[in-house]
């Protein structure tokens, strides 16, 4: 695995994704620096799997737990994401491009999921 791709530093966050962790500072620094959860919560087994085979990844309803710094609280999202891989010239694999949707409004904050495929339960498709 290349260097870039062992630390997946971020490189681009739109307005909206730093809007839901405001104090957090995302572009140059490592995913993991930024995102600790991504480990804990099994994300960055994902986004290595996408990198080391190319596999794009689709996760509807996925739950999500952030930590706000300041406050210490924690917060359950939900999201909808894709994690695809980042090709350069020749085809090799350098970066992982993750886009998200975050579909919180539409789950409820803070509510316990129920079963079922379009429930904001959290199944990968």
């Amino acid at each position: 695995m290349a260097d870039a791709g062992a630390s997946l530093p971020v490189t681009l966050a739109n307005p909206h994704y730093c809007a839901v962790l405001p104090d957090r500072t995302f572009l140059g620094r490592p995913l993991l620096d930024v995102l600790p959860e991504a480990k804990q919560q099994g994300f960055w087994d994902l986004l290595e799997q996408v990198y080391r085979t190319g596999e794009p990844f689709v996760g509807n309803e996925m739950p999500v737990t952030f930590r706000d710094n300041e406050t210490g609280r924690e917060e359950q999202h939900w999201l909808n994401i894709v994690y695809a891989p980042v090709r350069d010239g020749r085809g090799e694999i350098v970066g992982v491009c993750h886009f998200g949707v975050e579909i919180t409004d539409r789950c409820g904050r803070g509510r316990r999921p129920r079963p079922g495929p379009t429930s904001c339960g959290g199944a990968p498709s």
